[in-house]
């Protein structure tokens, strides 16, 4: 199966790894010693050569500009980029909306594209989740890109400090024109990693697990974010690579961690980090596959072109292939949900907050 070919293609998009957020559930917070962050933006030069106007003629695909490590709209030439996208796909953007000038979110409006914008807290400093933040100017931001055209998602995770503020923040959006959704926190066991950022009554994290759906239908494939029926997300990250999924990403980033800052493919194995049973099982099932393909710069747009990556053995049969042998590390992952919902103002997070 030809994963372009297919269609319904949505590209994830990360176009630099900087951000001007401090969210202590972040993954940037466990990369930061073994990945370069605040290091690399991809340039409208290199969108053109990787996603040429033919690509996007023949595959029509959706681009979401989101990411692991990145807020989107740092990137200097990000304006350029989505002027250069929009003529031909629809574009969303996942943005912490705490960034540029109003007369920049009015620029960015002008593309008709979507925004998500993400305030923490209306109350004057009780931003504890979305640190360095400022609720007033994600605000300003969102009327600006609104005025100009832009349609706008008001994007409320709940958490303890903020709890209180879920009719208040319905309601803004609402008299802002903008739609509002209520996203569940993408990181659990959150008063374990940071006991200032407590867990809401929305989404308390002793909630207890639900049996996995997918292993109740035998049908994993319909669960998987790259082979799944509906939308197949294609995750580029900051360095030009395309990995996996985005539940590879934080493990990726640290395996390669020595390709990334210095060019060198060889994946880095942290002995003191295989007590963690998540990244023992992507040690031993994930890495094999990428090694057995030739390595992490066979996935690089710098040196293949984004079919040659996708017509590979590793996207076209091998990682499904695993599925049957054993391969815990996307079971788990893709089984794991502590929660199952069918309240229309609630989604699942897929931006990992």
């Amino acid at each position: 199966m030809s994963i372009l070919k297919d269609g319904n293609v949505l590209i994830r998009l990360e176009v630099t790894n900087h951000c001007n957020l401090k969210c202590p559930h972040c993954a940037r917070i466990p990369l930061k010693n073994n990945y370069k962050l605040n290091s690399n933006y991809l340039s409208l030069k290199e969108i053109k050569r990787w996603l040429p106007i033919i690509f996007l003629d023949e595959y029509s695909p959706k681009f979401l500009f989101s990411g692991l490590v990145g807020e989107p709209t740092i990137n200097p030439e990000f304006l350029y980029i989505i002027e250069y996208l929009s003529k031909y796909s629809s574009v969303r953007i996942d943005s912490n909306g705490s960034t540029n000038d109003e007369t920049w979110w009015k620029s960015l409006g002008e593309y008709k594209v979507q925004c998500t914008f993400s305030p923490d807290s209306l109350v004057s400093k009780n931003n504890q989740y979305r640190i360095n933040s400022n609720t007033e100017k994600v605000i300003s931001n969102m009327k600006a890109f609104i005025s100009s055209g832009g349609s706008a998602i008001w994007k409320y995770i709940p958490f303890k400090h903020n709890e209180d503020e879920l009719e208040e923040q319905k309601k803004y959006a609402k008299k802002l024109g903008a739609n509002f959704v209520m996203v569940q926190p993408g990181r659990f066991n959150e008063d374990k990693i940071n006991p200032e950022v407590k867990s809401s009554k929305y989404f308390p994290s002793s909630k207890k697990k639900v049996k996995p759906s997918y292993v109740e239908n035998q049908s994993p494939i319909h669960y998987c974010k790259l082979f799944d029926n509906v939308d197949r997300i294609i995750e580029i990250g900051p360095d030009g690579v395309i990995y996996p999924c985005a539940f590879t990403g934080r493990y990726f980033f640290i395996t390669y961690s020595d390709y990334f800052t210095n060019k060198n493919p060889i994946p880095k194995i942290y002995e003191e980090m295989l007590s963690d049973l998540s990244y023992k099982s992507f040690v031993n099932d994930i890495i094999p596959l990428i090694e057995n393909q030739g390595g992490v710069q066979t996935f690089s747009l710098y040196h293949n072109t984004f079919e040659e990556i996708l017509e590979t053995d590793f996207f076209k049969f091998s990682l499904q292939k695993s599925w049957e042998i054993g391969n815990e590390y996307c079971s788990k992952y893709c089984s794991a949900r502590d929660y199952v919902f069918s309240r229309k103002n609630i989604i699942i997070n897929t931006d990992r907050t």
